[in-house]
């Protein structure tokens, strides 16, 4: 099966599996598993990202007519705006911040809400000793910084002394409701 050129038609099930499958199998390519990774995340069941137990991308087709994947006059927006931008996508705890001019953005797997809440989403999992760690780095960054979250108790308990603005989100990821609302926090420093 050949790579799709952008524009060519691409709501197709087979070709979705071909480049999961892709996705999964390499990471040498950069640029490459970026396109891939968008792509995935265009036309996934509902733009989830979850990995499984060997860390390979797992969520289903999503089953979209004409899938809008990319934008050119937005990637050359966002592409101009980042030029002097670094990227790092890590492990908190391995995050190095080199200078109080860092910005952190932090969008760790949501504190559960109930017990039964699903947080399952790598293949980890993200535990509530985690949590506190997390916590306690960003009471210790020197550097601004920002997290989303769930707004339960003791994410607010444990960030108080920070900014915390509550928003309201859709859940599009919840399968028997897409349209379901629900209160989210941003907190920053």
């Amino acid at each position: 099966m050949k790579i799709k050129k952008a524009g060519e038609k691409v709501e197709d099930k087979e070709y979705y599996y071909y480049i999961r499958q892709l996705y999964n199998s390499r990471d040498d390519t950069y640029m490459t598993r970026i396109a891939e990774f968008v792509y995935l995340n265009k036309t996934c069941f509902r733009g989830i990202f979850r990995l499984n137990k060997s860390g390979g991308f797992n969520v289903p087709y999503g089953n979209y007519k004409n899938p809008k994947i990319a934008d050119p006059i937005e990637f050359e927006k966002v592409s101009k705006s980042i030029q002097n931008v670094e990227f790092i996508c890590s492990d908190f705890e391995k995050v190095n911040i080199r200078s109080k001019k860092d910005f952190v953005y932090l969008d760790p797997p949501y504190v559960p809400e109930k017990k039964d809440s699903f947080v399952a989403y790598d293949k980890v999992g993200f535990t509530e000793e985690k949590n506190n760690a997390l916590f306690d780095k960003c009471v210790k960054m020197k550097c601004k910084w920002m997290m989303s979250n769930s707004n339960t108790e003791p994410v607010r308990e444990k960030l108080k002394k920070f900014n915390i603005v509550e928003i309201e989100a859709r859940r599009a990821i919840n399968s028997k409701n897409p349209a379901a609302k629900t209160k989210e926090i941003i907190v920053y420093n």
